[in-house]
């Protein structure tokens, strides 16, 4: 259930940004953006509330994908457990290198989940480590733990 929420939480945020940058480009192509008040007012109103709109759009989808982080997290945390009680029965099919790994890439999951909103928080420092968290996580470890639980199936 959690993966077919993080997953549908992600089309969603990725399908709502995608409409969102179509629509504003079509604002800053079609509409005048620099006289709101008057014709010569040259007030900018229109490019701030573009800038706005933006800036929510952006924050909606980084907690967003916060939330999958979250949701990485229980999976993997459950799946730990599940594994470890079914390696009581069999200790064959699952090894306890893949079950700690998923263990680990759990424990990353929710660093990266932290570092992400402490980031949104104003804490910039976390912005590279997101970036490090998330990229070891999504381009090494998740793959590599789907590899390997490929391998043990029969």
């Amino acid at each position: 259930i959690l993966a077919l929420v993080g997953a549908f939480t992600e089309w969603i945020s990725r399908f709502l940004y995608m409409g969102s940058s179509t629509a504003m480009k079509l604002l800053v192509n079609d509409f005048n953006l620099d006289n709101w008040i008057s014709s010569n007012s040259n007030d900018q109103i229109g490019w701030r509330a573009l800038e706005v709109t933006h800036i929510v759009l952006r924050g909606l989808i980084l907690y967003i994908d916060a939330f999958e982080w979250i949701c990485i997290f229980f999976i993997m945390v459950f799946v730990h457990i599940s594994v470890r009680q079914w390696r009581v029965h069999d200790g064959i099919t699952f090894g306890a290198c893949w079950n700690s790994l998923g263990l680990f890439i759990g424990l990353l999951s929710i660093l990266d989940f932290i570092s992400e909103i402490l980031r949104l928080d104003g804490f910039q420092i976390f912005g590279p480590i997101a970036f490090w968290y998330g990229s070891v996580n999504r381009l090494i470890l998740i793959p590599l733990w789907l590899i390997v639980l490929g391998m043990r199936l029969p």
